[in-house]
């Protein structure tokens, strides 16, 4: 079952020709590139660059380290993919990509009751608008952290950044939501 198997044994056994496996892979992380892309602003584009990690992934699979999480190299992957595209987008086009603060996944339980699934949604939309106000680079760091459970080290080399700049970006993104928030009423 391939639910039991590690990423490491799903890469293996993919690239060993095991196309299952290379599903099972694509499939845990799907979700999680998809939140990242969305978060990141990329709208629209979302499916290719998720083919093109993936592909990414398989053809470079001989430079990963077993020694370090398959995840971090994924969105290390992703996250380098992000940057090469927006820069050729913004240079191209001059146009900054937009936040739909109406595409939060999971911001409310279908078993809760209608109420508190409204308030939960409402909640979650009031922090995805404060976390739009936010720079790239310290939204990635906050998604990263809060959203997906990397720890700093691990968001440092997927930024390509130092684990004191991580955690200074931390700082501010926590500071300057708990403002945001805190004006529009929120403790």
């Amino acid at each position: 079952d391939s639910m039991e198997l590690t990423d490491q044994e799903l890469l293996d056994l993919a690239l060993d020709g095991d196309g299952g496996a290379f599903a099972a892979l694509v499939g845990r992380y799907e979700i999680p590139l998809r939140g990242y892309f969305r978060r990141r602003r990329v709208e629209g584009d979302e499916d290719g660059l998720m083919q093109e990690t993936f592909l990414r992934v398989f053809r470079y699979a001989a430079s990963y380290d077993p020694a370090k999480r398959l995840g971090t190299w994924i969105f290390t992957i992703a996250s380098n993919l992000f940057k090469d595209r927006f820069a050729r987008l913004s240079r191209r086009s001059g146009v900054e990509a937009t936040v739909d603060p109406t595409s939060l996944e999971g911001a409310a339980s279908r078993s809760a009751a209608p109420e508190a699934e409204a308030l939960r949604r409402e909640a979650g939309l009031e922090i995805m608008s404060a976390l739009s106000g936010l720079s790239d680079q310290h939204r990635a760091v906050f998604m990263l952290k809060h959203h997906y459970g990397l720890r700093y080290e691990e968001i440092a080399r997927i930024l390509g950044c130092s684990v004191g700049t991580v955690k200074s970006r931390m700082h501010y993104a926590c500071q300057t939501l708990r403002g945001k928030l805190t004006q529009q009423g929120h403790r």
